[in-house]
């Protein structure tokens, strides 16, 4: 069998954020790593830490990534966009099961909080059980028998973004259905006879429509990949 050590590791970088993280798998990584003849000092001390605090082992953990140099980013944004990237990629090349990549990149979205990055996945996650509640959902499309499908949609469109490393103030453009063009949306004032007698509406920066299609469909991604594409050429 053929262990993939750094997806692996970049693995348990993700997941050590996450609440309830065992901390002897780093432990077991360790025992892996010298199984296989890698070596470091800080993987042997690792390797016996079986009953150590979680805070100590972690600490020889990353120590070890170091003195291993298994070529993993620093810093957490960019573990978490690469093992992201490398989740989808290998969920496309049908490496890995499209259920496991899938969870997989809600753990990345739990750990990266608010990037915007990856809210596509919890968002389909949320929208599935929306619909075994029979709720409204986020978005269009989407239904209990095409839901493999559409994931793997959601994979592919994600995939490109990164690849074409679309800023995020470009991911979030809404698609307005009157003008026809991406848009920036902002706030606009309106209002009423009744309360709330002034409020607020978000409007399409070109026409100001209020008719806007949000940047989690499908289609909306598609229009943001090409005019980004088009940009590019």
């Amino acid at each position: 069998m053929v262990i993939n050590f750094k997806e692996n590791t970049e693995e348990l970088l993700v997941e050590r954020l996450l609440k309830g993280f065992d901390h002897t798998r780093m432990v077991s990584w360790a025992r892996l790593m010298l199984d296989s003849g890698r070596y470091a000092e800080s993987l042997i001390l690792l390797a016996g830490m079986g009953k150590a605090a979680p805070e100590e082992i972690e600490k020889y953990f990353l120590l070890s990534i170091g003195e291993l140099e298994l070529n993993i980013p620093k810093d957490t944004a960019s573990q978490l966009r690469e093992y992201a990237n490398d989740i989808a990629l290998r969920v496309l090349n049908g490496e890995m099961s499209q259920d496991y990549g899938f969870l997989q990149m809600l753990k990345v979205a739990r750990v990266a909080g608010r990037d915007f990055r990856y809210a596509g996945f919890p968002e389909i996650e949320e929208d599935l059980d929306n619909l075994v509640y029979g709720r409204k959902t986020r978005r269009d499309g989407l239904t209990p028998e095409n839901q493999k499908t559409y994931i793997r949609e959601e994979f592919k469109l994600f995939s490109t973004m990164e690849m074409l490393d679309i800023p995020l103030s470009a991911r979030q453009q809404e698609y307005c259905m009157i003008c026809g063009k991406l848009s920036t949306p902002f706030a606009r004032k309106k209002y009423s006879v009744s309360r709330p007698f002034l409020y607020h509406v978000m409007s399409c920066d070109h026409c100001r429509s209020e008719r806007l299609k949000s940047s989690s469909q499908h289609f909306v991604k598609r229009k943001i990949i090409e005019s980004y594409a088009l940009q590019g050429c």
